[in-house]
């Protein structure tokens, strides 16, 4: 069954459908991919949509190297597919990232 519920309500585990114009709402890895593509800019840098498959990546890829990853707070730009959940909130790569901006660093000797 097919249902859809808030962002916040999800966990890992929980598999989510994705399609053009999407939000991607967690860190999901890609089960199922029909000329699936993100615009993952905000975390890679790269000014392209990224194909997305459901191959698996080599596990010591970089992030803009996983290719059967989608990740929160990115936008699926063309196609559709399904992708397991996990990871949310602050455990996602978007997280990580905040995490490390709110973090106080210690005062530097000048300071």
């Amino acid at each position: 069954m097919v249902s859809q519920v808030p962002a916040a309500s999800l966990v890992p585990g929980d598999l989510v459908n994705v399609r053009a114009g999407d939000r991607v709402p967690a860190d999901a890895r890609v089960c199922e991919a029909h000329h699936l593509s993100a615009a993952e800019a905000i975390l890679t840098g790269e000014p392209f949509p990224e194909p997305k498959l459901s191959r698996v990546a080599a596990s010591d890829a970089q992030l803009a190297d996983r290719h059967s990853m989608l990740y929160m707070g990115t936008s699926v730009v063309t196609g559709r597919g399904m992708a397991l959940v996990t990871a949310t909130g602050n455990s996602t790569a978007m997280g990580e990232i905040a995490g490390l901006i709110t973090e106080k660093s210690p005062p530097t000797p000048l300071q």
